[in-house]
């Protein structure tokens, strides 16, 4: 969940350019302040995901992303390793003396803008501990890093997948 209701215009997921499985599909599930949510689905994008906010002119109060498929380095599905999760919210500046004109720029928000969880189908309750359970580095500071895959930040946030091929929720809230 989003601490404060944004404007946001896309969500990236980069995946390592090394580590032990390769994301091949994912939804993004944008829910609104109005109570509306759009899903935006995305499958072999390579390197990047990037999910365009549908509706970015309106308040989003979550995002939901979820990691449908993976595979190994072997071929197999298994283990995901991703390097940078990035959203973008939109802000207006005010320019001028008598700030009559504004502008409509990007931030990238950082890990404290959101309540981080994550689920899966043996974990489906939003916990803060579920992170020790799911994620092998135990927190989320590996998706906000900066690190896109390059700079050696290939391991930065691995998911632990269970051999039924479970689809993984990031809520990003």
């Amino acid at each position: 969940d989003l601490k404060e209701n944004q404007k946001i215009s896309s969500v990236a997921v980069w995946n390592a350019n090394n580590g032990n499985g390769y994301l091949k599909e994912a939804n993004v599930t944008f829910h609104y302040a109005d109570d509306s949510s759009e899903n935006v689905a995305l499958a072999d994008a390579g390197q990047t995901f990037e999910f365009a906010n549908p509706k970015s002119d309106t308040e989003v109060s979550s995002i939901e992303i979820e990691f449908t498929k993976a595979v190994s380095n072997s071929g197999k599905p298994n283990q995901l390793t991703l390097s940078e999760i990035e959203v973008k919210a939109i802000e207006t500046a005010e320019e001028g003396e008598a700030a009559e004109e504004s502008v409509s720029v990007e931030k990238v928000l950082t890990e404290d803008a959101f309540n981080l969880s994550v689920t899966n189908e043996y974990y489906p309750e939003k916990s803060s501990s579920n992170v020790e359970k799911l994620i092998q580095q135990n927190n989320y500071a590996g998706l906000f890093d900066g690190n896109k895959g390059d700079n050696g930040a290939y391991r930065s946030f691995e998911l632990k997948w269970y051999p039924d091929d479970a689809a993984w929720a990031v809520d990003v809230t």
